[in-house]
């Protein structure tokens, strides 16, 4: 164990963060900040006189400088039961850590997606697609770390995909029941308007379809207001797509769900909008770059005297916004809860190599 005398952090725990941190400066002295690119007089002519023509032929200036001095981080969680941390991250961590950044010659920026995404995006199922073009935002702009993630005890929401290649559904509904069809034909309508690969309807980095990898019509997930009774019959849509997708790519669910690295589409009619985050923020990238631009952070609650949370009467004050409920809210949804446990395992795996990433808090009781 490290002794106090040569840890400030420990000689000082009654310090607020931003004294801790102005305390750190004074031991480590900041290097000097890395000098800018610079731009061209013609561009900064250009731009005032808003010469547009010009800008286009020298592409070249409008590259992102390869020294920038942003630090852009996305963090990822499910949203009730990491309130408290969030909070303290937004009115307290991030201010300190601001004001260090810019000593540094750096600005800290923080993408907190609570806020900021309009009702109207829920409405139609694009509250997903926000999330992962920010989280991408983040992870090509950012000098440092781009993604972090608070994970707890829910697994979180396991949003169906808002659009599903036409010849991914009408295989699924080839290979399904005239009911199951009914289901989806309720929620889902054929767009032929917007033409798109099933690699770009997925967003994903690998040719699943091979020759089939071309531009065509797509069926969307209609509003929420266009579809009578939207929520009652949802979870009856989400068993149906996922059988009807399991059906459909034999033996791939058991193949690619936890496999962290796979990008198969069958993964979108099954895991939550987080497993989708930590994907994109760690398992689909590069592991050389997630040593240096990711973060995770564990901490799990126990029932009193350390039993299982998910043991706990449902009806325990807060519980529902600690732990998956099923369907109807009646019970804890351990289903969830295995697929949590698996997913944690496959952080542990990913970042093996990298054990600075992963920082794990003891239990804290109920």
């Amino acid at each position: 164990m490290a002794s106090t005398q040569s840890n400030p952090i420990l000689q000082n725990q009654h310090l607020s963060i931003d004294e801790h941190l102005r305390l750190l400066v004074s031991r480590r002295p900041v290097p000097p900040a890395p000098a800018l690119q610079s731009r061209p007089q013609n561009l900064i002519s250009s731009s005032l006189r808003g010469d547009i023509r010009t800008l286009e032929q020298h592409p070249e200036w409008l590259n992102v400088d390869e020294n920038q001095r942003i630090v852009r981080f996305f963090v990822s969680s499910t949203f009730d039961d990491t309130k408290h941390e969030r909070d303290v991250l937004i009115k307290h961590v991030m201010p300190a850590l601001q004001s260090y950044a810019r000593g540094a010659g750096f600005e800290a920026v923080l993408s907190e997606m609570r806020f900021g995404i309009r009702k109207s995006l829920g409405e139609d199922h694009k509250t997903t697609e926000v999330c992962m073009a920010e989280l991408q935002r983040c992870i090509d702009t950012s000098a440092g770390l781009c993604y972090m993630l608070l994970s707890c005890d829910r697994y979180g929401f396991r949003a169906p995909p808002r659009r599903i290649p036409a010849c991914d559904m009408d295989g699924m509904m080839a290979c399904s029941t005239a009911d199951e069809r009914d289901i989806l034909l309720e929620y889902y309508a054929l767009d032929e308007n917007e033409l798109r690969t099933p690699q770009e309807c997925y967003n994903i980095s690998v040719n699943f379809h091979g020759a089939s990898n071309v531009a065509g019509p797509a069926y969307v997930l209609n509003s929420v207001s266009s579809v009578r009774g939207f929520w009652d019959r949802f979870p009856l849509l989400q068993l149906t797509l996922r059988s009807a997708a399991d059906r459909y790519w034999p033996n791939a669910a058991s193949a690619h769900l936890r496999d962290p690295q796979s990008q198969h589409p069958v993964k979108f009619f099954f895991f939550s909008i987080t497993e989708e985050e930590v994907s994109r923020g760690i398992f689909w990238r590069d592991s050389a770059r997630v040593a240096t631009s990711a973060h995770v952070l564990q901490r799990s609650l126990t029932a009193p005297g350390g039993a299982d949370l998910h043991r706990m009467p449902v009806g325990a004050p807060e519980l529902k916004n600690y732990i998956d409920l099923s369907s109807d809210k009646t019970a804890a949804d351990f289903d969830a809860a295995r697929l949590l446990r698996e997913q944690q395992d496959m952080i542990a795996r990913s970042l093996s190599q990298h054990p600075a990433c992963l920082t794990n808090f003891p239990p804290l009781e109920w």
